[in-house]
């Protein structure tokens, strides 16, 4: 038996839905969810995928190796001994079409959980939706009674907008495996919607974060606003994209873990607060324009708070 190949995706629903859909191009094929430092190449061999990163600057990379990938691809060695798959569109398109063929019809509608998760629905082929015409149903998604008016009110979505919040919930959790069964059993996009543990994960995210808003500490610096909390689940990006928008001044955020110091940098000016930082050697921030991860390396948020308030002086 031939032994299997490592697919390891970034820790989001765009990494998990192209690691799946590139598994049906490779022979025993084994899914994992990378929570590590974003392009860690440890454990990986020469044949193993990475999809949605790329390895780190100066870390040794099995010769052979595959990166599948569409984070900064103009930054990547002209000279490199891995195998280059890269584009500006989400991981998960990229796979659909290197990989199409080799993928079952009944699947392609996953590509909308990988693409909607990176927040460009836009993208999604028509192909997408002539393959499964229910990512246009509408879905019931809650409802309110309004006491002034007397009125019950159900609040409806299209399917496609639905389907990778329930992925990143069981993958904020560190459902990691319940993640893959579920991108990968899932029949229709109302058994990703509707599944009753992601649901559970949904309901501890709010959960936690109705905590860390209680408890969190807000820094409001010119044009940005660091957020400081804690908590055991990979938050960053919900926590800084919710603030972001509750934001009347959209003002760009960092929300830093205080636990681990990995985050989320989220806004307009993220490329703008990228390259001011660039003298604190120790952050590290990189990813989408407007959507970036972010960590802090051997130090605290209590040092970068001060040495940040130096460097605006």
């Amino acid at each position: 038996m031939n032994k299997e190949t490592i697919l390891r995706g970034h820790f989001d629903a765009d990494g998990i839905t192209s690691i799946f859909l590139t598994s049906y191009h490779v022979e025993n094929p084994k899914l994992e969810v990378w929570s590590g430092e974003f392009g860690d190449t440890t454990g990986l061999k020469t044949g193993d995928w990475m999809c949605d990163m790329h390895p780190i600057e100066g870390q040794e990379v099995p010769e052979g190796l595959n990166i599948l990938d569409h984070h900064a691809i103009e930054t990547y060695p002209i000279k490199r001994k891995y195998n280059l798959f890269s584009d500006t569109v989400p991981a998960s398109l990229i796979a659909w079409r290197l990989f199409h063929e080799d993928i079952p019809k009944s699947q392609w509608w996953k590509v909308a959980v990988g693409v909607m998760g990176d927040g460009q629905p836009e993208l999604i082929p028509y192909e997408i939706f002539q393959a499964c015409p229910q990512l246009l149903n509408r879905i019931k998604t809650s409802a309110f009674w309004n006491d002034k008016t007397f009125e019950y009110t159900l609040n409806h979505w299209i399917a496609y907008k639905l389907v990778s919040s329930p992925i990143n919930a069981l993958l904020r959790v560190k459902a990691y495996d319940k993640a893959i069964k579920l991108i990968s059993e899932a029949e229709t996009p109302e058994d990703i919607i509707y599944d009753e543990e992601a649901a559970k994960a949904k309901d501890e995210v709010k959960k936690d974060f109705r905590n860390i808003m209680k408890t969190c500490k807000s820094y409001q610096f010119e044009n940005l606003n660091v957020i400081i909390y804690q908590s055991n689940y990979r938050m960053s990006g919900y926590v800084s994209t919710v603030v972001l928008e509750k934001d009347s001044k959209k003002t760009t955020t960092i929300a830093i873990n205080k636990k681990d110091g990995h985050g989320s940098l989220r806004g307009e000016l993220s490329l703008y607060w990228q390259g001011k930082l660039k003298p604190l050697e120790y952050v590290v921030a990189n990813g989408h324009p407007g959507f970036m991860g972010f960590q802090l390396k051997g130090v605290n948020s209590e040092r970068f708070l001060e040495d940040l308030t130096k460097l605006l002086g």
